[in-house]
This record gives structure tokens, C-alpha cells and sequence, in this order.
């Protein structure tokens, strides 16, 4: 997967947390793009108030997922999101890019993740609880499942501690379900990392037709209520038929206890496969 733990500055979290807001923009002065970090990812708040009184790491106390990835001036930046850049008004936020900036001159230029569906912790997980420790000299970011797949210990103890009993009131709509729907999602993006097939330079221009839906790996997917459609790009019925049906069992056998809808997408003009007679056929 591709989740990410940031250390984030207190008082844009703490404002989020504090108003209710469910999304957050969440503003980075690097250009650089994460690898593999994509609209669905999960980015972790790193909170430097919560210092586990040992080991000495800082807490993760929440997280938003990714919804979209743009770079705008920071006038443009304001009027698109004003207080959802977190902070109550544009002064505040001038002042937060000039210390982040460490000057006085602000950049032409910032990236914009936009994070959705944000949740707050009862309180701090540290990593050292569910895997290795966050490194001490940590700056910026890191990488949750590089070596260990962090992210799912991560959600499987905010489950046991609970959301944040503030933010929670201000959002009684939500629940611990979503932590769990949040979790079944990553592991079906998991699944989609590990899938290695050489798609061809047709079948990825073709899957990316499907600008509405989340891609991974060349797959595209899309979540409606408790029910997952995974696309998958065929230019070829007749020699692509038994590598997607394959693609489509290992899917489905590691993620037994979900629904999921397969769809293969083809060509207007493209015949189907009676391979494929099982699944929903998009010709786009």
C-alpha cells in the first residue's frame, strides 16, 4: 500500500479537529509527488504534542484519505478552501506558510492534497504498539508499508480505541464503521499493489478513460454503499482473456469476505470473450 505518516503542524490539526470538519486541505511546500500515493491512499497525522513518555515517538492521531492532488498559488489556494486549509482566517495562514517557508517570502507555488472523510483518534497510536518505532529524527513523512504492513495495525487499534469523543459529537453521523470500511478498502488496494502484470500501453490509456473511478496499478476501481467494482482493461479478448480471468481469481480469493462486482472494459467496437460471460462488460 501507500500510506503515509506526516508530521503535521498542531495548530491546522488541531483546528480541524476542534471545528468538526471532515476534510481537510492539506497544503505541502515540496513539489515532489509520494511514490505510489494516489486519490484513496491514507495519510496519518503525526501530532509532536503527543511524545510517548519511553521510546520517545511522536503519536499518529488521525487520518484523512486522498481525494485529489493539484498546485496553486497561495491566493488560489485560499479562495478555493479558505478554512479548510486549517486555519480561521487568511492571516493565520499566511503566518503558518512563513514559518513552514522560514521566511518571510511566500512560494509561487504549493501542493494541494485535499483529504476527505477524516477521522480523530480517542487517542495517540504509536507505531511502536503496532510495529516498528517512528524514527526519532524523522522530518517530514514516511513511508507506513515499506517493510510491514503498518497500516492495517494502525486502523485495527483505532477500532479498539475509538474516535475522538469532541469530534465525534460535532459529526454524530459517524461511526466506527467507517474505520472498518476504511480498512477493507486498503486491503483490496493491497491486493491491486501486489498485482504485477505487464498491461500494455493500450490497455493502461484505455483503463484511464475511467477518470471518475480510483486507479491502481493499471486497475481502476469504484465503491458504491458496501459494494466494490473493479475494472479492468482488455484491448484483446483473444489473447488477454486468460490473463485477466486469472487477475480476477486472485482477487476474489484474497478478499473472500467482500463484495465485489468485476467489469472488464473494452473498446466500443471490441468483441467480448464467453470468458467473460461471468462479469459485466463496459465498452467505453
Amino acid at each position: 500500500m501507500s500510506s503515509i505518516a506526516y508530521i503535521s503542524d498542531e495548530k491546522m490539526i488541531e483546528y480541524i479537529r476542534s471545528s468538526g470538519s471532515r476534510n481537510l486541505n492539506f497544503w505541502r511546500l515540496s513539489m515532489r509527488n509520494f511514490d505510489q500515493f494516489s486519490e484513496g491512499s491514507l495519510l496519518f497525522f503525526v501530532d509532536g504534542r503527543y511524545m510517548h513518555s519511553k521510546t520517545r515517538e511522536k503519536g499518529i492521531i488521525g487520518y484523512g484519505q486522498a481525494a485529489a492532488f493539484t498546485k496553486m498559488s497561495v491566493d488560489k489556494m485560499w479562495e478555493k478552501y479558505e478554512t479548510q486549509n486549517g486555519y480561521h482566517n487568511r492571516d493565520s495562514f499566511i503566518e503558518a506558510l512563513q514559518s513552514t517557508n522560514k521566511a518571510e517570502t511566500l512560494p509561487k507555488t504549493l501542493q494541494s492534497i485535499e483529504l476527505n472523510n477524516i477521522i480523530f483518534f480517542k487517542g495517540p497510536i504509536y507505531l511502536s504498539e503496532v510495529g516498528d518505532k517512528m524514527p526519532k529524527q524523522l522530518e517530514s513523512y514516511m513511508y507506513l508499508d515499506k517493510d510491514e504492513q503498518l497500516t492495517q495495525a494502525i486502523l485495527d487499534k483505532a477500532l479498539k480505541i475509538g474516535i475522538d469523543s469532541w469530534y465525534s459529537s460535532l459529526n454524530p453521523e459517524l461511526s466506527l464503521r467507517e474505520i472498518v470500511e476504511d480498512k477493507e478498502e486498503q486491503e483490496i488496494r493491497e491486493t491491486l499493489y501486489r498485482i504485477t502484470h505487464p498491461w500494455s500501453t493500450q490497455q493502461f490509456k484505455l483503463i484511464q478513460v475511467l477518470k471518475e473511478f480510483r486507479h491502481v496499478n493499471g486497475i481502476a476501481y469504484d465503491k458504491k454503499d458496501n459494494q466494490y467494482t473493479i475494472y479492468l482493461p482488455c484491448t484483446s479478448a483473444r489473447t488477454q482473456q486468460y490473463a485477466i480471468v486469472g487477475i480476477i481469481e486472485t482477487i476474489k480469493k484474497e478478499n473472500k469476505d467482500k463484495n465485489l462486482v468485476f467489469s472488464i472494459v473494452l473498446r466500443e467496437s471490441a468483441k467480448s470473450s464467453d470468458l467473460f460471460s461471468d462479469y459485466q462488460v463496459v465498452h467505453v
